[in-house]
């Protein structure tokens, strides 16, 4: 689906979704809060809602709260399909922490 939309006199165009705008989307749209978070995204899917909108700010300040399974399933999910390194690093030292304790 493609838009064209009219914002302050020009033309903004962008494709399938509007991008999100504040402090306040951002956070309804990818908060991860529980083990029930994982299993939204199903075969194929991010193994967390709204894992592939999240910065690496916003993934770090979220990561306390997951388990050492819940960051198996994302950084399998992320080594199979960007394998951003900033990412994979954040992911992979969480678990070194949550194992070591």
């Amino acid at each position: 689906m493609e838009r064209i939309v009219s914002s302050l006199g020009r033309a903004t165009r962008w494709t399938s979704r509007p991008p999100r705008t504040g402090r306040a989307a951002s956070s309804r749209a990818c908060s991860i809060t529980s083990a029930a978070d994982i299993a939204v995204g199903g075969p194929g899917g991010p193994p967390v809602a709204g894992y592939d909108d999240l910065s690496i700010p916003q993934l770090r300040g979220r990561l306390r709260g997951l388990s050492a399974e819940q960051i198996e399933a994302l950084l399998a999910y992320e080594r199979a399909t960007r394998a951003r390194p900033p990412y994979l690093t954040m992911l992979e030292n969480r678990l070194t922490t949550l194992r070591s304790r």
